[in-house]
């Protein structure tokens, strides 16, 4: 089972590059549902203070995204660091 307490990766996420203070990284998001493929290459880096809309037309992955984000599923491919 995904555990949202951990990076998708082994990468320990204080080997992210110095001077990184993102709160949320993601890197390179891919999730497919069957042969559809929601989410590909997704990059995001929030930083402190920052505000960040995600809009789209109905079925484009925007509460994908967040899910993925927020540990509720398991990316296919890519990288996300909380924290």
């Amino acid at each position: 089972m995904f555990n949202p307490s951990h990076s998708t990766s082994e990468t320990d996420p204080s080997d992210l590059p110095c001077g990184s203070e993102s709160l949320v990284k993601v890197e390179g998001i891919a999730k497919r549902f069957g042969d559809n493929r929601v989410l590909d290459g997704v990059t995001i880096d929030l930083l402190p203070g920052e505000a960040v809309a995600i809009i789209g037309p109905s079925g484009t992955g925007k509460s994908t995204i967040l899910r993925v984000i927020a540990g509720l599923l398991a990316p296919d491919e890519g990288e996300v660091w909380v924290g």
